[in-house]
């Protein structure tokens, strides 16, 4: 199960690194804290003259192992975006190598109000491998650096106007 992905668009624009400008692209395991993981790097739109540094912490406990945490910060460095923010939890992952190009999960259950979650069980198969369930469950916070007028809408944030106070 993929529950790490993060789709970002910038002024409607996917941040694919296989499509976009970028730069200052930075990877490392930080041993020290724990076994942060961490990757970072800066998006440029030149013709917007655009700059945004993108940072991304992921940890997985070793000693809760169903616990995972996972942090992204932008940081507009130059000019001004509409950023938006998809965090994903996905079952539909592939294992080429043991199943030969087919599912290897099958979904049992879902949900997306207050908090997102997904249960699914890994599909019967020949071999006489025990068949197990897993559930993702995900919760979001935004949190603003600066102060801004923000409201929310169902399950969504809007950040209407960015507002620094002197």
């Amino acid at each position: 199960m993929d529950f790490a992905s993060i789709r970002i668009f910038v002024d409607g624009t996917a941040v694919d690194l296989n499509q976009v400008t970028f730069e200052d692209f930075s990877l490392e395991l930080d041993m020290k804290r724990g076994g942060i993981l961490c990757r970072s790097f800066v998006y440029c739109n030149p013709e917007a003259e655009l700059k945004i540094r993108f940072s991304f912490r992921c940890f997985l406990s070793i000693v809760t192992l169903q616990a995972a945490f996972q942090s992204v910060e932008a940081q507009v460095l130059q000019g001004r975006a509409r950023l938006e923010f998809y965090s994903l939890i996905n079952g539909e992952v592939r294992n080429e190598d043991s199943n030969f190009g087919e599912m290897f999960w099958q979904p049992v259950a879902y949900g997306t109000k207050k908090e997102m979650y997904l249960t699914t069980r890994t599909v019967q198969n020949d071999f006489g491998t025990p068949r197990f369930t897993v559930t993702a469950l995900m919760d979001n916070k935004l949190l603003l650096a600066s102060p801004v007028r923000s409201f929310r809408t169902g399950d969504e944030w809007e950040v209407v106007e960015n507002m620094l106070w002197k």
